[in-house]
């Protein structure tokens, strides 16, 4: 069974408005909404009163207390899997339409570029405005990308390490192949490692279970108590 989130948007590797006329403050906005637009997509965040948290009088709070919460979520999800195969426990196979939507978000993060350009204020009115454009960056949507690469690594590592000591080689080599792509240069390269860690979880998922089935744990009966005679 071969699995593959579905390919990032454009978005995810070209600034879609055009910064030849957009000043810095516009353009980092712009940036930001285009990352987080589909990053939130999967995610719904409401008050007590049923209200979207994100859209409560955009409230800026509001907003970063949600964005903090799909980081958190995110991550737990990625690491929840990084756990159990470090203890070689059992885990749900992969694919469910539960957690699929969170692949799909994984791979669009870790290809997002989060530069962007936009046009300095002094050649605001420049005759030729492309001339002068420069790049930033997104300093928080780049720390929670590093987090998520960071991340897939250690599953990768992981997952590498449990089929080493199992020796299962074709799995060991889905594992071998994200880890190099998670440390390419290019985030098209890096994104393209996450088809890898679903498939080789797919297949560490079986494999772990052969192998239990092979290997049970050892569970040591406790000898029966005896009881001590009175002394007379």
């Amino acid at each position: 069974m071969t699995m593959k989130p579905r390919q990032p948007n454009h978005v995810a590797f070209e600034q879609a408005n055009d910064p030849c006329t957009m000043a810095f403050s516009e353009a980092q906005a712009r940036r930001s909404d285009e990352f987080w637009d589909e990053v939130e997509s999967e995610f719904t965040f409401t008050s007590a009163d049923g209200k979207d948290l994100r859209e409560a009088d955009h409230c800026p709070d509001c907003i970063q207390a949600a964005r903090n919460k799909v980081k958190e979520l995110t991550l737990h999800f990625i690491n929840k899997h990084s756990c159990a195969i470090s203890q070689g426990a059992t885990f749900n196979l992969p694919g469910n339409k539960t957690d699929w939507p969170s692949w799909d978000i994984i791979k669009f993060i870790i290809a997002f570029d989060t530069s962007f350009g936009y046009l300095p204020d002094e050649f605001q009115d420049a005759a030729d405005p492309e001339a002068h454009i420069e790049t930033d960056y997104l300093d928080d949507e780049a720390a929670f990308r590093f987090d998520v690469v960071k991340a897939c690594d250690r599953l990768a590592l992981e997952g590498a390490a449990l089929s080493w000591k199992i020796g299962t080689t074709a799995t060991y080599e889905l594992w071998a192949a994200a880890m190099v792509k998670l440390n390419d240069s290019s985030k098209r390269v890096q994104c393209e490692a996450v088809d890898d860690i679903l498939n080789a979880l797919v297949r560490t998922w079986s494999d772990l279970r052969t192998w239990t089935f092979l290997n049970p744990p050892h569970i040591a009966q406790k000898p029966a108590s005896k009881r001590k005679k009175s002394k007379k």
